[in-house]
């Protein structure tokens, strides 16, 4: 029988970058079998869908996640508190490893928490690979630098801090050539 685990990432969902993880759903298929899905079935708070520009999914043979094969998005006015992801998806034996990422609207409501979350997987046929993975609990926010602005390698050390006038401070160090510690950059 084809098998169906999740794993949630303890991680933000940043504004800036070009994709954020949230939901990995590894398939084992066995030998013998292959499976072909056209619709993952997924559910997001209604209070955190005016923060999302697109939901992106994935599909890699290793774990870390990687952007190289998209087969699936929605974007904008597509998301709904319970979305169908078109998908095309063909999986023989082996393992295989889904990734859902999200990327944010420049207008975003950091007070509200991404909770997102796969249902199933559906064939052709409507026959359902049941998921029901847990709910991503995710805080939104931005980010400030990241490798390579201006040309810097690296932003180390952050820091932020409020001031008695509720104005924000941000420190970083920066380290030009790479990534090592000072004096060595």
């Amino acid at each position: 029988a084809i098998k169906v685990k999740h794993y949630i990432p303890v991680q933000p969902v940043l504004k800036g970058l070009p994709s954020n993880p949230i939901l990995r759903v590894s398939i084992a298929i066995p030998d013998g079998l292959s499976a072909s899905y056209s619709k993952i079935a997924a559910s997001i708070n209604k209070e955190s869908i005016a923060s999302i520009k697109d939901i992106r999914v994935y599909l890699t043979g290793a774990t870390p996640f990687d952007t190289t094969d998209l087969i699936g998005s929605v974007t904008g006015n597509q998301i709904l508190p319970a979305t169908e992801l078109p998908v095309r998806l063909q999986l023989k034996p082996g393992l295989h490893f889904i990734w859902f990422s999200i990327r944010l609207n420049e207008n975003y409501d950091a007070d509200t928490k991404i909770q997102f979350s796969c249902k199933s997987l559906k064939e052709e046929n409507g026959k359902l690979l049941l998921v029901n993975s847990k709910s991503s609990n995710n805080y939104m926010g931005s980010v400030i630098r990241k490798a390579m602005d201006d040309g810097v390698h690296t932003y180390r050390i952050p820091g932020l801090i409020k001031t008695n006038t509720n104005s924000l401070i941000a420190v970083y160090d920066i380290r030009h050539e790479s990534n090592r510690d000072l004096p060595g950059n």
